[in-house]
């Protein structure tokens, strides 16, 4: 290796450690999203447990994931992360599930605020089928 190119990695290592150092944001979390679809058309068996397909999802910014939902692909990406908060950006719009677990079909978004210890609930914006996701920063 030339002296050049050791200058040139010496710098680069500086400069990334000094791009560190500055960020007050901590690790990057890891984010829980669990996936599950559901009809009205059927009941489950007696004690049966739902189907849940589960995904990681590094909390930094530009980290994203692609899930398979009925009605196709959902990407969701972190858009922008503040300390204990992310703002997380999905490709289509989706219906926000309410603490009871209805859907306004109403009110759809493409665009979440999550903060540490808090679960964001969403569905495809369908009415007799559909895909269910929860995204949980524990």
């Amino acid at each position: 290796m030339t002296s050049r190119a050791r200058t040139l990695l010496a710098v680069l290592a500086l400069l990334t450690a000094s791009a560190a150092a500055c960020s007050d944001d901590g690790p990057a979390p890891t984010l829980r999203i669990e996936v599950s679809s559901w009809n009205g058309w059927e009941e489950p068996a007696p004690g049966a447990e739902p189907r849940v397909a589960v995904h990681e999802l590094r909390g930094a910014e530009g980290e994203e994931v692609t899930l398979d939902v009925l009605t196709g692909e959902l990407r969701i990406t972190v858009d922008e992360r503040d300390g204990d908060a992310l703002r997380l950006e999905l490709d289509q719009e989706v219906a926000p599930l309410g603490s009871g677990g209805g859907m306004s079909l109403n009110d759809l978004q493409d665009e979440f605020a999550l903060e540490a210890g808090d679960t964001v609930r969403f569905s495809t914006p369908t009415m007799d089928a559909g895909t269910t996701v929860e995204v949980t920063w524990p």
